[in-house]
């Protein structure tokens, strides 16, 4: 089964937002606070995960849980809440409200559209209007700005990544055709990475003959695995951003130190989404991504030595790229990088890290249908047979 993040969040709290309960405050309503502390506990412990999946979870319950109390089932509002808690619940754990509300019109919207082309219609009289309309994207601002603030009033602000001043090789047409190259090679390897979570969840579930992992022991076991892979690369541990601030102050690194982060890291947080611990992958694919763009860099400036690599402009468009390919949002990719830096202009590379990101998306995009394809051909020829 192909993993699409945030997706089942989504259709599930929806799913449960439109029909009817029994009461506002009824378990089934209460039921992600263990799964919040649950998360707390594994993102605490330094788990390869990241804190977007249980933040949009926990606002989009929340939201639902206001919708109960003060709405009837089936009414438009309803999603809009929802979009207005995943928005919140992006901007809480990033500190970063602009990316909250592209997150909510790119893929909130997004994953409810394909909800309605394939379930039944809802029994409801009144059309309700897509998260795009001019009074629902205000709505979901105020909601994520609220968020953000409310966050800094609390915990205080800093910026998560730090990114010195640097000066592009070339201009940005020269250097477009480059980054769209790696934004090929990000497409690539977000697929790889969704392909390895599958993988690593359909093997946590699967019958071994007379043998399986209780689901209860499953992620004990991911702990482990995690745990041990952390001990010999502690740079994977948490969100890794020590690592990326590294490469961002124009620290080089290998490339093959650099490669072996990328195939460990991307190990690490299959097996830990895998077996079921708490956590979400937008930061995960941010480290990918940055080990993606800095060994692209480093394997650019051998190819030619006339070209003046900036190693942090790679390491910061490739972080975006690879987080743009895996959620299929460039636009909430670039944004979240550039709010994660409080760099309202990168240098030269908004354009080549605009343009990246979606080749990046498109890329994987095109990757999944074909391996769709490929699985719908299989199956028809199996049933032919």
């Amino acid at each position: 089964r192909q993993h699409h993040p945030i997706k089942d969040t989504i259709q599930e709290v929806d799913t449960l937002t439109t029909t009817k309960a029994t009461t506002p405050t009824s378990p089934r309503v209460w039921k992600f606070l263990p799964k919040t502390m649950a998360a707390a506990i594994t993102l605490g412990s330094g788990a390869s995960l990241g804190p977007e999946g249980p933040a949009v979870e926990l606002g989009m319950n929340l939201s639902r849980w206001v919708s109960r109390s003060i709405m009837a089932p089936n009414q438009p509002n309803a999603r809009l809440l929802l979009a207005c808690g995943a928005a919140a619940g992006v901007a809480a754990g990033f500190a970063a409200p602009l990316a909250g509300v592209f997150f909510a019109l790119e893929i909130v919207q997004a994953n409810l559209s394909a909800l309605d082309q394939t379930a039944a219609p809802r029994p409801t009289t009144t059309t309700t209007p897509p998260l795009t309309a001019t009074r629902n994207t205000g709505a979901i601002l105020v909601s994520s700005v609220v968020a953000a603030l409310v966050c800094h009033a609390l915990l205080g602000h800093h910026a998560v990544l730090h990114l010195p001043t640097y000066v592009m090789s070339a201009t940005p047409l020269l250097e477009l055709p480059v980054m769209v190259g790696m934004g090929v090679v990000s497409g690539g390897v977000a697929f790889v990475f969704q392909q390895a979570i599958a993988t690593s969840r359909s093997l946590f579930q699967r019958k071994w003959g007379r043998l399986s992992i209780p689901k209860l022991a499953q992620p004990v076991v991911g702990g482990l695995i995690s745990g041990l892979l952390g001990v010999a690369f502690p740079a994977i541990m948490f969100g890794g951003w020590s690592t990326l601030n590294a490469l961002l102050a124009n620290q080089a690194m290998p490339t093959t130190g650099l490669l072996t982060l990328l195939a460990v890291k991307l190990g690490a947080t299959a097996v830990a989404a895998g077996s079921g611990l708490v956590g979400g992958t937008f930061a995960p694919s941010l480290f990918l991504g940055g080990m993606v763009g800095a060994a692209y860099a480093n394997l650019l400036g051998l190819v030619s030595s006339r070209w003046v690599v900036s190693l942090p402009a790679y390491t910061l468009v490739g972080a975006a790229t690879v987080l743009a390919a895996v959620f299929g949002a460039p636009l909430t990719a670039s944004l979240l990088v550039l709010e994660l830096t409080q760099h309202n202009a990168v240098g030269g590379a908004i354009l080549p890290l605009l343009a990246s990101c979606g080749v990046a998306s498109g890329v994987c995009h095109a990757l999944q249908a074909k391996q769709a394809a490929r699985k719908a051909l299989a199956t028809s020829t199996t049933i032919a047979s």
